[in-house]
């Protein structure tokens, strides 16, 4: 008796079809459809640049990077295998190498709106704002219906102070996605709320569509605090405050006798150094401090000084 099998897909409906799976975060289906095609094609590029976003996907980002590499030794033009290698450099810190990397990607003019999405947070990670800028706007000239670019296009304008344009953005984001608590609360935070023009009601609702998520809650409970703020209700900033941190205290387990034995040794620390002179050399000087607590200016004086030059606010100390 004949057995009856249907056609066998093709290998670029099979990558397709893995681009879509990874697209819905079907990793186990998208890595079982590249290892089908690599079985078929063991040069397959855009299989290996599937399978290492898959796998920078879950952080291990030094193995992602090999699966570029090796996507890349079989299409040395593969820019998006360029630009999620770059991604997952500055993963690691590797921030000079990621930079490098995305030029190099850049200089192949990628049309791809992942690819173009993707350069844009490299270049932000590395603190490259202004050169983010466009390569944010191209892919939304690609893919206009996508939020998280429009989002992530706000983000880089806010860096290069262009606060108009930035409102756009948001605005463009939380069109396409209502509840998008990011955009929401950065659109807040960079507009003065008065009792005549405020973003509470929608805040308010997005805070109960939303605050099952201990990030969303702590995002959009903050933007209500700083409305409240704005428009001098103290009791209501201090009530949302509370309610805002609440799931993400829980979440964390916080203990505060650890930071008071942290800012007690600090504090013993500072006493110490009291009498040393600086450092000849060029090295570092690091500004340490809470949130809103004149870090940025200290930078600012100290970087007045012509021997001293400013790095901004890096990444590769973050905790």
């Amino acid at each position: 008796m004949k057995s009856f099998q249907g056609p066998v897909p093709s290998e670029s409906k099979m990558l397709a079809d893995a681009r879509q799976l990874l697209a819905q975060r079907a990793y186990r289906e998208a890595h079982a459809l590249c290892l089908d095609v690599l079985k078929a094609n063991p040069a397959s590029a855009e299989a290996y640049f599937l399978l290492g976003i898959l796998t920078a996907d879950h952080g291990n980002h030094a193995r992602a990077i090999d699966l570029f590499d090796r996507a890349l030794a079989a299409d040395a033009g593969h820019a998006g295998a360029l630009a999620h290698k770059a991604r997952s450099l500055i993963a690691l810190l590797q921030r000079d190498e990621a930079v490098r990397t995305a030029e190099m990607a850049a200089a192949l003019g990628p049309s791809d709106p992942l690819t173009l999405d993707t350069l844009g947070v490299v270049f932000s990670r590395a603190g490259l704002h202004a050169r983010a800028v466009p390569f944010y706007a191209a892919a939304i000239a690609c893919r206009p219906d996508e939020p998280n670019f429009h989002y992530n296009h706000g983000a880089a304008l806010q860096f290069v102070g262009r606060m108009d344009e930035t409102r756009v953005a948001y605005e463009a984001c939380l069109t396409l996605a209502p509840n998008d608590t990011r955009a929401l609360s950065a659109l807040v935070q960079i507009t003065r709320q008065t009792e005549a023009a405020n973003e509470v009601p929608r805040l308010e609702a997005a805070f109960a569509a939303t605050s099952q998520d201990a990030d969303d809650a702590l995002r959009v409970g903050h933007a209500l605090a700083k409305a409240h703020d704005d428009m001098g209700h103290a009791e209501e900033a201090l009530a949302w405050l509370q309610r805002a941190k609440a799931k993400k205290w829980a979440s964390i387990r916080y203990d505060p006798a650890r930071d008071e034995a942290l800012f007690e040794r600090s504090a013993h620390l500072a006493d110490t150094l009291k009498g040393r002179s600086g450092a000849a050399g060029p090295a570092p000087i690091f500004i340490t401090g809470m949130p809103r607590t004149g870090t940025t200016l200290v930078d600012r004086i100290l970087s007045g000084h012509s021997l001293v030059t400013s790095a901004g606010e890096l990444a590769d100390f973050g905790l």
